[in-house]
């Protein structure tokens, strides 16, 4: 029986592009790393390192403690970026920037947290594979999970938000469902965006679940997979050679090409 691994962040890809979807999560295919993606990466350890022992002592790690974690992580992350990536970004300024972003977000934010789980994983079946050749598994991972039970997650964006993206919607309602699922009550779900500016900036969602729409479209996804229906959106303002590693093969796939 085939086995298909959905993640919730998957889910946003695929009502982005369901082309980068199959590329990604069907096909597999290996491309180097986007910085964004090793950027926030990065930002996200100091993060996790701090509120993982939170859970127990209370008390913030100190913030040169913080910038050594994201530096560290950092240098990791960056090693699997393509290098051209940083002819136009230069490499010590986006770490300074990632700096200051930590050294903000851990000064304001983390002392009004105190986390009750952290670096939850979880799976959940959504049929038993008794009537198709396709067992579908829900798989994923909550950042954090605070002593108010509400859900919060970390994302780092070069634009201060105004709302936030259907695909970040479906993500926290994907997150609130696996964890109702194993017993863990979900009072509210948040965002927290760390914005990557030179004065760098924090701004806070609340985001309201959204099931119905998570369950229709986890069956056109399941449709697609199954009838191996997969369109690129060429329309897409994400969709350029800068923004998507897959940009060469969906060319060679799907003909046309991708703006620049």
């Amino acid at each position: 029986m085939e086995k298909l691994i959905i993640r919730p962040s998957s889910i946003g890809t695929f009502l982005d592009c369901s082309a980068k979807f199959r590329f990604q999560s069907i096909d597999r295919i290996a491309v180097p790393k986007a910085l964004a993606l090793a950027f926030g990466s990065a930002i996200h350890r100091p993060l996790e390192v701090n509120f993982k022992q939170k859970v127990n002592t209370r008390q913030d790690l100190p913030t040169e403690q913080m910038i050594d974690e994201f530096s560290a992580a950092f240098e990791v992350e960056t090693q699997e970026v393509e290098p051209t990536a940083f002819f136009e970004t230069d490499k010590g300024e986006t770490k300074d920037l990632g700096v200051r972003m930590i050294s903000v977000y851990h000064n304001t934010m983390s002392p009004r947290i105190q986390p009750l789980h952290t670096e939850l994983r979880f799976e959940g079946k959504l049929n038993d594979g008794g009537e198709t050749d396709l067992e579908v598994t829900l798989s994923g991972q909550i950042d954090l999970i605070d002593s108010s039970h509400t859900l919060i997650d970390h994302k780092t964006t070069s634009r201060t938000p105004s709302s936030i993206s259907e695909g970040y919607v479906l993500q926290q309602t994907s997150y609130k469902l696996l964890a109702e699922t194993h017993g863990i009550e979900i009072v509210d779900n948040r965002i927290d965006y760390l914005i990557k500016k030179k004065q760098p900036e924090i701004k806070s969602f609340r985001v309201e679940p959204q099931k119905p729409f998570l369950f229709n479209i986890l069956a056109v996804l399941i449709q697609s997979v199954k009838n191996e229906t997969y369109v690129p959106n060429r329309t897409s303002m994400l969709c350029s050679r800068k923004w998507c590693s897959f940009w060469m093969v969906c060319e060679q796939k799907y003909g046309g090409r991708v703006k620049d």
